[in-house]
């Protein structure tokens, strides 16, 4: 392992490490009355650090692009489905109400 990928994985650690303390100290610092609004930016915090993890530690930055551009719009689909949940139900399930 040469330096730079020793660096590579300590800068992708220390991003991760200031996105959590960033994400805490907002919701501590803020109330948010809406539980749908909380939900929506921690499913967009999720879907950053997991895109991080699986592009730094999982060796996604060297697989060839196909598999690059599937498994970050996987993850970004489900990061948007979690996010736009508390706006999607009530139109799906409503007539099951």
């Amino acid at each position: 392992m040469n330096i730079k990928t020793i660096r590579t994985y300590e800068l992708a650690w220390i991003s991760l490490l200031l996105i959590t303390v960033m994400a805490y100290w907002h919701f501590e610092t803020t109330s948010i009355t809406s539980s749908s609004i909380a939900l929506a930016v921690l499913a967009v915090v999720a879907g950053a650090k997991v895109s991080l993890v699986a592009y730094y530690f999982m060796e996604l930055n060297h697989s060839p692009t196909l598999a690059k551009v599937g498994v970050l719009s996987w993850i970004a689909a489900l990061a948007l489905l979690i996010a736009g949940m508390p706006y999607i139900a009530p139109i799906l399930f409503e007539p099951y109400l």
